[in-house]
């Protein structure tokens, strides 16, 4: 699962760099849960009246906010997460994802443990890019974020780890047509694990523990 993850001022100065611009777009920092608007990355082409970047060469990327979740068939509730092993077969899931993939920028994302313990996973840079996918009309779109069974330090921890993907593999994720079997079945990257305070509330912020687990 990941139902929490946290973006500082350095990971939007790190995309800000990847995109050429955020454009004046009004970026909070901090933790950001479900139902949140939060940075996702796309491949639909350059945004109206931004040109190119810097160097001149047209941006491969385009930012946007988006809600965080996708609306249940349950009223009030969210499907934050899509199991990136069943992705391709989910009627919810499998055409935003042959369509419309995107990243996620993160400074690290939270787990908590059986004895409802949190930790903090971060990677050696500022940012971790976390595969997802979207759905909705522009403007108004909706984000999900993509997990794989969990490697190395996460899995002392949870069962389940966003997929976390590489700078090189970005644009392939974004642009290209890969099968999910690519990614959820190759190894994913060492993380850094901190133990936290706070009071355990991951799960029942968002009205129900299984939303996120498809």
């Amino acid at each position: 699962m990941c139902g929490r993850f946290t973006a500082d001022r350095e990971v939007f100065e790190e995309v800000e760099k990847l995109v050429g611009s955020l454009d004046g777009m009004e970026l909070r920092t901090g933790d950001f849960c479900p139902s949140q608007e939060i940075l996702i990355l796309t491949g639909t082409g350059i945004p109206a009246g931004t040109g190119e970047g810097e160097d001149g060469e047209k941006r491969r990327f385009s930012p946007r906010k988006a809600v965080w979740g996708y609306q249940g068939r349950d009223r009030g509730r969210l499907l934050f997460n899509a199991r990136t092993e069943t992705v391709e077969e989910r009627p919810t899931f499998r055409r935003d994802f042959a369509r419309r993939r995107c990243a996620v920028a993160a400074g690290g994302f939270y787990e908590w443990n059986a004895g409802k313990e949190k930790f903090l996973f971060t990677g050696d840079g500022p940012v971790l890019y976390l595969a997802g996918i979207y759905a909705g009309d522009p403007g108004r779109e909706r984000a999900c974020i993509l997990t794989v069974p969990a490697e190395g330090t996460v899995r002392p921890v949870h069962e389940r780890m966003p997929l976390i993907l590489s700078g090189e593999e970005l644009e392939e994720w974004i642009r290209g047509r890969r099968g999910a079997e690519c990614y959820w079945k190759r190894r994913q990257p060492d993380l850094k694990r901190e133990k936290c305070g706070g009071e355990y509330g991951q799960l029942s912020l968002f009205g129900g523990g299984q939303d996120g687990l498809l």
